[in-house]
Order: C-alpha cells, then structure tokens, then sequence
C-alpha cells in the first residue's frame, strides 16, 4: 500500500473553482482501480492535510498521470536556480527536462546577481511577476546555451501576454537546503496582463 500526503492552504477569499477543482480530483482518486481510502482532516488554522491511499505503485501512477490531474497542476514557467555552474546547472536542467518536459525556464540571476540568503525571495518575487503580469521573464545575456543545459530556455527578451496560471521557483542552497516553491493565479481576480509593445 501506499500513502500521499497533501497539504494545502486555500487563501482567504478563494473562488468556487478552487473548491471545485479539489472535487474533481478526489472524484478522479476514488475512481481510480486500486484505491483504498481518502481521510481529510482540517486545522484551525485553514490547513487541511489529505491521506489518499492506493495498492500498489501503479495505481498511484495512473492517478498521477490522469489527463486533468496532469493539467490541474501543470507549471507554465520555472525560475530556475541556474548559478552557472559545470557542477549545478547540467543536474538540475537534467531534472527539469524529466520532470517538466518542455516548460519555459529562465533564470534571473544574470540581472540581479546571486543575493546569496536573499535570492530565493527574489526570484520568488519574479515568479508572482510572471504569474500577476502573464509574462515570461528572460534569462539575460544567453546567446550560446550548453548542450546539457538543453531546455525550453527564454533568452535574453521576456515574453509578454504569455498566461501563467502556476509558476515554480528552484533554490538550493549551501549544506543541501533545497525549496521548490509553487505560485499560482487566483482566478477568482480580474486577470491583469501587462501591454508591452517590444521594436
């Protein structure tokens, strides 16, 4: 048997499609061959945590590869840790290319630098640019891209009026302290894109 494990924090003010879209995948979970049982318990504080239990290692794998489980949670943008580095950059463009296929990826530290300690909250920030202003931001100064580092890079020009619903920001750090972090739009709110008319 096996047992996923699900934290989730709806934000204050949530529309009925995030409701909705939790429905759904519990439907798609319970109806899946091989299930064996769901249990949500709720926190005071908003949290709920969600144990979903399957039989074996393919039924969790069906589940997960069910088409819109696949587009509930699919990433239209990765800021990625991206530090430029022989020992670093091939692993984790290797990992994103497994994982994540074809999915824009830039990395901002050829404008703003390595903040050391204050990086992740900067290219956190540029993840909820992407996704509040539907854009792409670019990796600057990228003409000449490493074959091991082969990805669906977005070089040197943003793209704009690109929608984002979910964006994925990568940090490692030294000691092996690693965050991926996931934002995603509120569809609830009025979409706001940002009109740039690039010569």
């Amino acid at each position: 048997m096996l047992l996923t494990v699900f934290h989730t924090r709806l934000n204050p003010g949530a529309g009925p499609e995030a409701e909705a879209l939790g429905t759904r995948m519990y439907e798609i979970a319970t109806s899946m061959p091989g299930f064996v049982s769901y249990r949500e318990f709720q926190g005071a504080d908003g949290e709920s945590v969600s144990l979903v239990e399957f039989a074996s290692p393919e039924t969790l794998a069906a589940w997960r590869n069910h088409p819109e489980h696949l587009q509930a949670q699919q990433i239209g943008y990765v800021n990625a840790h991206a530090t430029a580095t022989a020992g670093g950059d091939p692993v984790e463009a290797a990992a994103l290319r497994e994982v994540l296929d074809d999915v824009p990826v830039s990395s901002t530290k050829a404008i703003h630098g390595h903040l050391l300690g204050a990086a992740s909250a900067m290219e956190l920030a540029v993840a909820i640019l992407a996704v509040n202003k539907s854009l792409l931001p670019a990796t600057a100064h990228l003409d000449s891209i490493d074959p091991a580092c082969a990805l669906n890079h977005v070089a040197n020009t943003p793209i704009f009026d690109h929608p984002v619903e979910h964006a994925l920001s990568l940090s490692a750090g030294f000691g092996g302290t690693n965050v991926a972090l996931i934002v995603s739009r509120e569809n609830s709110l009025p979409s706001k894109a940002l009109k740039t008319t690039i010569a």
